[in-house]
């Protein structure tokens, strides 16, 4: 028996024992007969009327039930939606975490294999030395032999200019330190001195740029990035707050190069520097 019919049967008892107390048995068979069916008439009366009036009331709370089952429904599919989508979020996050962690590793290694194979290299310079100096005779360089100095030293500039260009300073400023030891006649020396220069900066070691860039200064006027490097130069004294030292190399390349942008630049770096003071 479900809940519905029990409310029914509860509610009817009360209303079916007032209609037998109503009616009491009639002992002559006539009108117990007509007695009978009046009150089988007003019991079914007063069910139709509580079949009618109590399904409505249970109607309006099942909907209410239904209308809030629903909505919990909606709340625990939106939370399921939410915690799927913080679980991809947190994926994502984790695969980039170990693609950073990949990278790191990767460098970790480059930076290793420089350490020993500049270490090698200095070994070599050491064992090589005391051979240089024995040398009498120079050594007669053919034109073939030239062509190929040539074409290794264009080699090592270009690996290590595109390693600088790249954001890999470490190896290009080893890379640049290398061509300038292995090939300081070339032509391509004084723009390998200066991008030494900044890939020392990059990596924050503002004195040994200074110390690239100066190996520029000292040449002639005419050397390849010679204003450059002097302009360059003016920006990391003012980094430091050395304001004399910048003014002061602003002026000699205005001197030495007055047609030059870099010129220019220095100027109005002097102009602003004088509008502030």
């Amino acid at each position: 028996m479900n809940i519905r019919t029990r409310l029914l049967l509860l509610t009817s008892l009360p209303l079916l024992l007032n209609a037998c107390a109503a009616h009491p048995i009639q002992t002559d068979e006539t009108p117990q007969k007509n007695n009978e069916l009046v009150w089988k008439a007003e019991i079914e009366q007063r069910l139709d009327s509580i079949s009618t009036a109590v399904p409505a009331d249970m109607s309006e709370e099942l909907a209410r039930l239904q209308a809030k089952m629903t909505v919990l429904e909606a709340e625990n599919h939106r939370e399921y939606l939410d915690t799927n989508n913080q679980i991809d979020a947190l994926t994502i996050q984790i695969t980039e975490l170990n693609k950073e962690l990949k990278s790191l590793h990767s460098k970790l290694q480059k930076l290793k294999s420089g350490a020993q194979e500049q270490s090698r290299e200095q070994q070599k310079v050491e064992k090589v030395e005391p051979l240089k100096k024995a040398e009498v005779k120079p050594k007669v360089i053919s034109a073939a032999d030239i062509q190929r100095q040539n074409e290794r030293a264009k080699k090592a500039y270009y690996a290590s200019y595109f390693a600088l260009k790249n954001g890999d300073y470490f190896e290009a400023s080893l890379g640049f330190r290398n061509f300038i030891r292995d090939f300081p006649d070339s032509k391509l020396t004084g723009e390998a001195n200066y991008w030494y220069g900044e890939a020392l900066l990059a990596q924050g070691d503002a004195a040994m740029a200074i110390q690239a860039f100066q190996k520029i200064i000292k040449n002639k006027a005419t050397t390849a990035r010679h204003a450059a490097a002097m302009l360059k130069t003016g920006f990391i004294y003012e980094e430091q707050k050395k304001m004399d030292e910048a003014v002061s190399i602003y002026n000699s390349l205005i001197r030495q190069h007055p047609a030059s942008s870099e010129a220019e630049t220095a100027r109005s770096r002097i102009q602003r520097k004088s509008g502030q003071n």
